[in-house]
């Protein structure tokens, strides 16, 4: 028979004070014009030029670290959740075991929160988010 588990005050001071929020440590970095190119062709297919929604399916909803202007639930179909992200060896695995991270993969579908980034400075807003929040390769 399993006990039950216990959150004490003990186990979470084994944890740092503070998470490391800088995204996760990839295997190999982009070159440095890769974040202001990317936000650049990103903000070039907007119809709208200040008018940027990203669609959140995990900590990005509680802690989207942009200015929001806007925040609607909704559903994506054609898309499911899926560990599919990585190999990531900040928060997950390590270098002997890299792990894999919540993101979204082809098929199904997913509800998660929409967030239109506020106008103000989007390309810097989006540049940011791109360091921490890697965009799905092109097809």
């Amino acid at each position: 028979m399993i006990g039950k588990l216990r959150l004490t005050r003990d186990l979470v001071n084994k944890f740092p004070s503070r998470v490391d929020e800088r995204g996760p440590i990839r295997l190999s970095d982009p070159e440095p014009e890769y974040y202001d190119q990317t936000a650049a062709q990103i903000l070039g297919q907007l119809q709208k030029p200040d008018e940027l929604w990203v669609f959140a399916v995990g900590s990005l909803i509680w802690n989207p670290g942009m200015e929001v202007a806007e925040r609607k639930t909704g559903l994506v179909k054609g898309w499911h959740r899926s560990f599919c992200l990585g190999p990531d060896l900040r928060y997950r695995g390590n270098p002997a075991a890299p792990g894999r991270m919540l993101s979204i993969e082809k098929g199904g579908e997913c509800h998660g929160v929409a967030l239109r980034m506020a106008p103000t400075d989007l390309a810097g807003s989006l540049v940011e988010l791109l360091k921490v929040e890697p965009p799905l390769p092109p097809e």
